[in-house]
Order: structure tokens, then C-alpha cells, then sequence
């Protein structure tokens, strides 16, 4: 039984915090010349596209994210290794 406690415990302590930390961290903003994003666990990393890359921005809504009004989105930029996820 302590060893299932013990197990779970890490679980309980992540599923506590990590939604609160995430919602705090992760961010889009959209202006008139460029999209930023911010996330990261430890370190907060913003990442700027000039809206004159932007090729595409895709919307990807899950089950979960329907049942609270909210979708995932993915910006793809004219360099094929530069595409933004977040949300998902």
C-alpha cells in the first residue's frame, strides 16, 4: 500500500501544478507585423514571425480542447523548418 502511495504521489503533485504553470507561460499575441509566441517549463522562450513569412495557420481542435471553447494552432512559416505549434 506505501509503495502505491509513494507512486502516485509524483503524479498527484504534476496534475496539481503543471496546468497552472502552463497557463501561466504560454502565450500568443498576434499585431500587426508579426506573431509572437512564448513558452517553456524553466526558461521562457519568445519566438517572433514577421506576418510576411506566414504562410499558413492551421487550427486543431481535440475533444478536450472542444468541450472548453479553445483549439491548438500551428503557424507555418515559408521556411519548411520553421512551424510553431501550441496548444496541443
Amino acid at each position: 500500500m506505501w509503495f502505491t502511495l509513494i507512486s502516485l504521489l509524483p503524479g498527484l503533485l504534476y496534475m496539481a501544478v503543471m496546468p497552472a504553470w502552463r497557463y501561466r507561460v504560454h502565450r500568443w499575441e498576434v499585431t500587426d507585423e508579426a506573431v509572437y509566441s512564448a513558452s517553456d517549463w524553466l526558461w521562457l522562450q519568445w519566438r517572433v514571425v514577421p506576418l510576411s513569412r506566414v504562410q499558413t495557420v492551421d487550427t486543431l481542435p481535440g475533444p478536450l480542447q472542444q468541450l472548453f471553447g479553445l483549439s491548438g494552432v500551428t503557424v507555418t512559416t515559408t521556411s519548411a523548418t520553421s512551424v510553431h505549434r501550441r496548444g496541443r
